[in-house]
């Protein structure tokens, strides 16, 4: 009997209630984007893929501060209710020289097909989700980028694997960017395994940069992590680690 229980006791943690996305960043969001900062920032050559925006149930805002010498903030605003969902955020960069931007993320979802739409300032995103709320989920992602300048365009694209339960999931991503310019050595192909556990009002993930193809030596390989609590229904607090900065806070309340 003892045996039993213990299959028993593992079966409920896995299967639970269900979950429609990761609150929490996993990989590098193109087949499990997070919705609580969307807007925001993301792991990769991409930003989050923009059907993440259509897990939103209700209205949403999000701060968040960043940095290690010098500090980074935003704002992401959402709404939906888990068809439709819009994302509006603004990220103010801190060091020396860089500019900030706004961003909006469209994403809708019909069935077993999602589609999103990003767009910045000279920055074009469209991403695509297969089978966005079930146990398996394939995602496609493209994002054109011309802040680079006219003879510097830049194009990045990926392609990912998310099998999502209710309190695990995995997710392995890949994505590749190229510059029109063939001078300039920053190309390279970024593979990412990651998984989240969540456990009561607690959420973990743990992530792998592994830069392949980097004739250049412009990158370096990284391991990351993401703590989120949830200690109320409308609050969820994240902590990251190495994820786009040194350090990444974020407070989220949903209402």
């Amino acid at each position: 009997m003892g045996k039993y229980a213990v299959i028993i006791l593992l079966v409920s943690f896995f299967i639970g209630e269900g979950l429609r996305a990761n609150d929490l960043a996993i990989s590098q969001g193109i087949s499990s984007p997070t919705y609580t900062h969307i807007s925001l920032f993301s792991n990769g050559f991409t930003f989050d893929n923009p059907v993440g925006a259509a897990y939103e149930d209700g209205y949403r805002g999000t701060l968040s501060v960043d940095g290690t010498t010098s500090t980074s903030g935003g704002l992401d605003i959402g709404v939906g209710d888990t068809q439709y969902g819009l994302g509006l955020g603004f990220y103010s960069n801190g060091c020396d020289g860089c500019e900030g931007y706004a961003r909006a993320n469209l994403g809708a979802i019909w069935g077993g097909f999602g589609f999103g739409f990003g767009i910045q300032e000279d920055l074009y995103t469209v991403g695509i989700l297969l089978n966005p709320n079930g146990l398996h989920r394939i995602g496609f992602i493209a994002e054109f980028d011309d802040q680079a300048g006219v003879n510097n365009k830049r194009f990045a694209s990926g392609v990912g694997y998310a099998y999502v339960l209710p309190r695990f999931s995995f997710s392995l991503d890949v994505s590749h960017r190229n510059l029109e310019d063939p001078s300039i050595e920053d190309s390279a192909l970024l593979v990412t395994p990651g998984f989240a556990v969540k456990v009561d009002i607690f959420s973990f993930s743990l992530s792998y940069d592994v830069y392949v193809a980097d004739h250049a030596n412009n990158f370096s390989d990284q391991l990351w992590v993401g703590l989120g609590a949830k200690p109320f229904k409308e609050w969820q607090f994240i902590f990251y680690g190495e994820y786009i900065d040194r350090w990444t806070l974020v407070a989220s309340y949903a209402f």
